[in-house]
């Protein structure tokens, strides 16, 4: 099904539009109408946050969230943040592991932990 869209007309002082273009090629937007969409948008989530724009990663977080939650009975802030920690623990130290095995990262508990691996 193809989106209908309706034109709309804005008027900004030169020096902003100057700014938007140069910001649109900066993110790699190649109108300056979808830069206009994508910058309202943002600005809606500030007010909403379920807006059709959320990262995957917070998409993610929110379905978390939601498959923690029940009808029946409330969850208390530890409640709810615990199996968070430790599902996000869990991918944290897969890739640590990663990252150690393939050189990128050391890892000495003995000086406290872990840091980039010098180039």
């Amino acid at each position: 099904m193809q989106k209908e869209y309706s034109p709309i007309t804005i008027r900004v002082e030169q020096p902003r539009r100057d700014d938007w273009e140069s910001d649109m090629d900066d993110k790699g937007i190649e109108s300056l109408a979808e830069y206009i969409r994508v910058m309202v948008e943002a600005g809606r989530h500030q007010f909403d946050d379920t807006s059709p724009f959320e990262t995957d990663e917070q998409q993610s977080l929110r379905q978390k969230i939601e498959d923690e939650l029940t009808t029946d009975s409330f969850r208390s802030w530890d409640d709810l943040m615990d199996p968070l920690i430790d599902r996000h623990a869990q991918e944290v130290e897969r890739v640590l592991r990663g990252m150690k095995e393939a050189g990128k990262i050391e890892h000495s508990p003995s000086r406290g932990g872990w840091k980039l691996h010098e180039q």
